[in-house]
């Protein structure tokens, strides 16, 4: 059953899915769909398996596993505030926690 939260101007559906359809989420996010991927499974931080340019971004959230909902969603929404990264996301692996965003492959430095 999709759930719904909002962050900002942000709508964000999660689905609990079996681990059968694990596999069809990546497929679900591919580019021509513009969506982009907010994951906790390091799995989508591996780039050979899920490469960054075959995506319209992918975020993997660092968490305890303890986590409470609304730690992860100042992550989220973190990100979503960081000035320029969702301009930039397709293309790009973000790994991000409660202290840093992490981009990969690295954004151009912007001017000051």
């Amino acid at each position: 059953m999709p759930r719904a939260a909002r962050v900002g101007n942000f709508k964000l559906d999660s689905f609990n899915r079996h681990k059968d359809d694990a596999c069809q989420m990546p497929k679900i996010v591919r580019r021509p769909n513009n969506l982009a991927l907010i994951a906790a499974d390091f799995d989508f931080a591996d780039i050979r398996a899920y490469p960054p340019e075959e995506y319209a971004g992918i975020i993997v959230i660092d968490r305890p596993n303890d986590a409470p909902v609304a730690v992860v969603l100042g992550i989220i929404e973190r990100v979503l505030d960081a000035s320029g990264l969702l301009a930039a996301l397709p293309g790009h692996l973000v790994i991000a926690d409660a202290y840093r965003i992490r981009v990969r492959p690295a954004l151009p430095e912007q001017p000051p």
